[in-house]
């Protein structure tokens, strides 16, 4: 069974496909002003790439946001539709969770991905690895805690109060200098977080059995309060 992977909630977008017992394929575009059509492309390059066909795919997962407003939308509209139709499961993973599992990260402490969403205001999260020793082992991410959109203020105080050793996870690019600022001091490390490969490793890093895997029960996720979403907190 292939797995595809589908990242479209910054301004790049992004594809893997996870073949059975063999490594990770990727391809990566601008996607500014790009649509449904353009992932449809790039999904084609990568088949062929991969000498697989969209019938090999038993899996799909997509990046539900928060992002970017119409890229996060296109992507989840793309593998709803690609799921539907080949009768794949599919499962969503938000964006602190997809950075959470991106790139190289530490084995101990608590992992801290921050999302800048506009005019001072941030998703953020905290999350620890814990060595599962049943069955085969390997490594899970647990979520500690999350909290959507809030001022810079609160993202310090729920570092300065939770104790011991600490790392911040920020997207490159979005490092602006009042962040580097605050984070003066603490342990941060800033990539490029948010990509499918990512999105792989979330699905070995995080347990599926009780996350949804219909494609008509995942969702983009947008604003609940609308008062933030035009203060900034819609997009990344």
């Amino acid at each position: 069974m292939e797995t595809l992977a589908v990242e479209t909630t910054t301004n790049i977008i992004s594809l893997a496909l996870q073949e059975s017992n063999k490594g990770v394929l990727t391809v990566n575009k601008d996607g500014s002003g790009q649509g449904v059509v353009a992932i449809f492309t790039l999904l084609q390059d990568l088949l062929d790439r991969g000498g697989v066909s969209v019938k090999d795919i038993g899996r799909v997962l997509v990046n539900i946001g928060p992002g970017d407003f119409s890229g996060t939308r296109v992507g989840v509209i793309f593998a709803k539709t690609l799921s539907l139709s080949i009768g794949a499961s599919l499962y969503g993973f938000n964006t602190l969770e997809v950075m959470a599992s991106g790139g190289e990260v530490p084995d101990e402490g608590l992992l801290v991905p921050v999302l800048d969403v506009r005019r001072g205001y941030y998703y953020f999260g905290g999350f620890r690895k814990v060595r599962l020793m049943s069955g085969k082992e390997r490594d899970e991410l647990i979520e500690v805690f999350r909290s959507d959109c809030e001022k810079i203020e609160k993202l310090i105080a729920r570092l300065i109060e939770i104790p011991g050793e600490k790392t911040v996870l920020i997207q490159k690019d979005q490092v602006k200098s009042s962040l580097k600022d605050v984070l003066e001091g603490m342990n941060y490390i800033e990539g490029d977080l948010i990509n499918a490969a990512g999105l792989v490793s979330a699905a070995q890093f995080f347990d599926l059995s009780n996350r949804e895997s219909d494609p008509h029960k995942i969702f983009p996720i947008y604003p609940a309060n609308f008062e933030l979403f035009f203060k900034g907190c819609s997009a990344s």
